[in-house]
């Protein structure tokens, strides 16, 4: 392999290094991978706590429909900023949902200028 790296960019090597430390990763040996894990919301559950059809929440959050249906479904998952924003909905729904509607009016208003 040594051979091989001689004639590579230092880009490419980079490249190369970092495969070889996550294929190391992932069979369990020893590495300086670091590593971030966070738990993602439950969206259904926390729609479902609030009473609310999909449609009504996508709504009343600003969230995209087809953004909520992926998620209830497991084709995608809430990243860390949707996550934290599902978990202030589940903690103070009204407030949030007054937030919301007033951003709307706010750029409602703007837009008619």
């Amino acid at each position: 392999m040594k051979d091989e790296k001689e004639g590579m960019s230092e880009l490419a090597k980079g490249i190369l290094a970092g495969l070889e430390e996550a294929i190391a990763y992932m069979k369990g040996e020893p590495t300086n991978v670091r590593v971030t894990h966070y738990v993602s919301a439950d969206a259904k559950t926390i729609r479902e706590q609030l009473n609310l059809s999909q449609r009504d929440f996508a709504e009343t959050y600003g969230i995209p429909l087809a953004t909520l249906q992926n998620w209830e479904q497991g084709r995608n998952r809430p990243d860390k900023t949707a996550s934290a924003y599902l978990w202030s909905i589940a903690k103070l729904p009204d407030e949030i949902k007054n937030a919301q509607k007033s951003i709307r009016e706010e750029s409602q208003m703007v837009e008619a200028g």
